[in-house]
């Protein structure tokens, strides 16, 4: 089972950071899923949220061109502490180094950008990795062009997002614990599981075809209770 530190552990260091990446890596998670914004100029860099707050104050990130995006100290946007925000060149740079299963979700203007979008593909293409990092996208959007779709994992976040049946075979999918359990997700070849901590459905996860983990901003205590199982189940 797959356990991915989303935004890396972020209970202990601003998520999307480097810090938080490999806090989550020395918490046991098989891999981290990150969070791409771009700026103005199409510079991509690693942020859940499209606000940025800094010490010269709240900045639109999408707005920003890249060379005053270098200037600006963000903070964290509840204890004030700066961080150094980590751009995409740096986290290929690590996962190229060290065996790190990522997984990228471009958000914002960065999805309707068709061409940074497949210069995006590309990118990860020519990038050598230890492990392929993984593309993560809506469901619906056209993947960038000669990205093979076992390098592409989409966003489920509704049943009605689901594909029709017939197109599920090959499909990989990151889903809501709720709709995971609903049993409406058959046919899909692998899933990930969204959670907001240890999962106590793990059980019952485990019994899903093309179950294959979680997504979690608590990877210890989710791997901490993968582990503590009762005798004779399997982690």
């Amino acid at each position: 089972m797959w356990i991915i530190g989303d935004g890396g552990s972020p209970e202990r260091a601003q998520d999307n950071t480097r810090a938080s990446l490999e806090l989550a890596i020395a918490e046991w998670a098989d891999g981290v899923l990150v969070h791409l914004r771009q700026t103005r100029d199409h510079l991509l860099v690693l942020s859940r949220l499209e606000k940025l707050r800094t010490l010269q104050g709240d900045h639109s990130l999408e707005t920003l061109d890249a060379d005053t995006l270098k200037e600006l100290k963000p903070v964290h946007p509840g204890t004030g502490k700066p961080y150094p925000l980590l751009f995409l060149p740096e986290l290929l740079g690590w996962i190229g180094t060290d065996p790190i299963r990522a997984f990228i979700e471009p958000s914002g203007t960065l999805l309707d950008d068709r061409e940074t979008l497949d210069r995006l593909g590309q990118t990860l293409l020519a990038t050598p990795t230890r492990i392929p990092a993984f593309l993560v996208l809506p469901a619906g959007l056209t993947a960038p062009a000669g990205l093979p779709e076992s390098r592409i994992w989409r966003t489920i976040r509704q049943e009605a997002d689901l594909p029709p049946l017939k197109n599920r075979p090959g499909t990989q999918a990151i889903v809501p614990l709720a709709l995971a359990l609903s049993g409406q997700c058959g046919g899909l070849a692998r899933i990930l599981v969204t959670t907001t901590g240890p999962v106590p459905e793990l059980d019952r996860l485990r019994q899903i075809p093309g179950f294959w983990g979680v997504v979690t901003p608590t990877p210890y205590f989710t791997r901490k209770a993968a582990t503590s199982l009762p005798p004779g189940a399997t982690p």
